[in-house]
């Protein structure tokens, strides 16, 4: 076919002058002979002609032989790493944090690329897609969750903003040299792990621990260290300690039981007092609590984050019938509700205890950034790093994650530090009802609570 071609393209009506045997002709197509023997395959120009118009068609045959030659150069002997490595990132960030307790271990096989990356230039390709693919669900989820302060220009941009600072440690701390990552890998994790990047660390390696060495507590987080090391420098190696270390371990590891007078009860009141109070429906909200607090046969009733908008005095007197025959049967409630600060306009994502024992109220620790908490602002939900991981009620020490903090290590860490003897995770996802938020956050309070070996309590509102 390419033969027949040719002839077509070059051959004329007239002829030109014969030349002489061993000659070359100044036009012809002498020329572009070796290119196409090169490109296409061996055949024969025996026509020459020295019209113009052929001598143009020569050049257009001739330039679409270039740029068919390159393309096919770079199809076929440099393959697309700059493109491959990006999607793979991608992949594996959007499957392993999809809320599968069983997939978060996806998010290692991240780390086997490093034994194959060449330049920082594509270490910071591939982790930023992997914290891209991680994170992508907050972007649907994000006209619910900002109501109609919604902008999604902002909110593209914060996902994208969280997905490059996350990639910084691991690319700063990238080396080519396998015996240099053993330790720069867990530096990396460690440094996302604590503030100020703790504070946005979420997909991180480290919450696989309770799904591969559950049981082992702190010595199963120096467990996944290690691992994550081996897995970036050595992967045969690493894989080998995973599998000859993990199985034996989840064997013999039987779960806690839950507590019998215990109670988390899951709700679905929608956005009752969030953004656009409602009365009449915080009132039905209020009062189906109620109903249900009573009738529970559980000493402790623990509800979802923020199913009361505002906790104040007047709510205390609204509730005090409730509350005092809640404390004549020993009964005590746990519930998720705004409280103003009487010194600031600042507001608390807070559990009030009441009944049959009262407390202080237990104050969320890292409020969502720049939503909740809002730097250098007088408004929103401040930050609480320091304050208490665990509240103690009815003889339990309950290690106390809220909404976002059940994304993090560090109030998981730093919760853990307290030695509790429970976990509960409160969370509001009604604004993410058509995302795996809540499954993502479900399954790391699992992992953390199969790690440390303690039953886990799960209230939430949709």
């Amino acid at each position: 076919m390419a033969s027949q071609l040719t002839e077509h393209w070059f051959t004329t009506p007239r002829p030109g002058p014969p030349t002489p045997a061993g000659d070359r002709s100044p036009r012809g197509g002498s020329e572009i002979t070796p290119f196409l023997q090169d490109s296409y395959g061996s055949h024969q120009i025996t026509t020459h002609c020295p019209l113009t118009a052929d001598t143009t068609d020569q050049s257009r045959f001739r330039t679409f032989g270039i740029i068919y030659a390159r393309y096919n150069r770079v199809l076929h002997t440099r393959p697309p790493r700059g493109f491959i490595l990006p999607v793979s990132g991608l992949a594996l960030g959007a499957a392993a944090w999809r809320g599968h307790l069983a997939l978060i271990p996806l998010s290692l096989l991240v780390l086997l690329f490093f034994g194959q990356l060449q330049t920082r230039r594509q270490v910071f390709g591939l982790t930023v897609a992997y914290y891209a693919g991680a994170t992508w669900q907050v972007v649907p989820g994000a006209a619910a969750f900002f109501g109609y302060h919604n902008n999604r220009i902002q909110v593209l941009l914060l996902w994208l903003s969280v997905s490059l600072l996350l990639a910084l440690p691991w690319t700063t701390l990238w080396s080519p040299k396998r015996v240099t990552r053993l330790y720069t890998v867990p530096i990396a994790i460690i440094l996302m792990a604590i503030p100020p990047l703790g504070l946005i660390g979420v997909a991180s390696p480290l919450t696989t621990a309770g799904i591969l060495f559950p049981g082992l507590a702190w010595f199963g987080i120096f467990l996944m260290l290690l691992l994550c090391a081996l897995l970036a420098s050595y992967p045969l190696a690493g894989l080998g300690i995973a599998i000859v270390l993990s199985s034996p371990i989840q064997l013999l590891y039987r779960a806690p039981k839950q507590p019998s007078d215990w109670q988390a009860v899951s709700t679905h009141f929608g956005g009752v007092g969030l953004d656009t109070p409602s009365p009449i429906a915080e009132y039905v909200a209020a009062e189906s609590i109620k109903e249900t607090a009573l009738l529970s046969p559980a000493r402790v009733i623990v509800f979802p984050e923020a199913v009361v908008s505002n906790w104040n005095e007047a709510t205390d007197a609204f509730w005090a019938p409730a509350l005092e025959i809640l404390k004549r049967h020993g009964k005590t409630i746990l519930i998720g509700s705004n409280v103003s600060d009487t010194h600031s306009s600042h507001y608390f994502n807070s559990i009030v205890i009441r009944g049959a024992e009262r407390h202080s109220d237990f104050l969320q620790r890292i409020p969502i950034p720049f939503t909740m908490w809002k730097p250098g602002s007088g408004r929103g939900v401040p930050l609480q790093l320091v304050g208490p991981g665990t509240l103690e009620v009815a003889g339990q020490k309950a290690a106390v994650l809220i909404c976002y903090e059940q994304l993090l290590i560090w109030p998981a860490i730093s919760s853990f530090e307290e030695n509790p003897t429970i976990l509960l995770g409160l969370a509001n996802n009604y604004w993410a009802q058509s995302t795996s938020v809540s499954e993502i956050q479900r399954a790391c309070l699992t992992s953390w609570a199969r790690l440390f070996s303690v039953p886990m309590l799960w209230a939430e509102n949709t």
